[in-house]
């Protein structure tokens, strides 16, 4: 494993509170297996999918940040810029 590091989580059974939660806390473990390794990030990303429906959150600063809104898997096309925002984010 190499750092920078981004989690997902799948969300058991649609408990999207479950999956957030374990979300949160693999998003704290990257920030800090990042810093371990040197490459600390202002900012780690996470999602909780339950493989219909994804969550996107944001560690910064300590404190998560939950997009309210859900995106569904007929949403590809904006889940995958999602994605290439996050990733574009780590090539500034």
């Amino acid at each position: 494993m190499q750092a920078p590091v981004v989690t997902f989580v799948e969300a058991k059974d649609e408990n999207f509170e479950y999956g957030q939660a374990q979300c949160t806390a693999q998003m704290y473990a990257s920030m800090l297996y990042n810093e371990r390794k040197g490459k600390p990030v202002p900012v780690i990303y996470g999602c909780a999918v339950t493989g219909d429906v994804w969550k996107f959150m944001k560690l910064e600063k300590g404190k998560i940040t939950l997009d309210i809104k859900n995106y569904y898997l007929v949403e590809i096309p904006k889940i995958l810029g999602i994605f290439h925002q996050i990733l574009k984010s780590f090539l500034v």
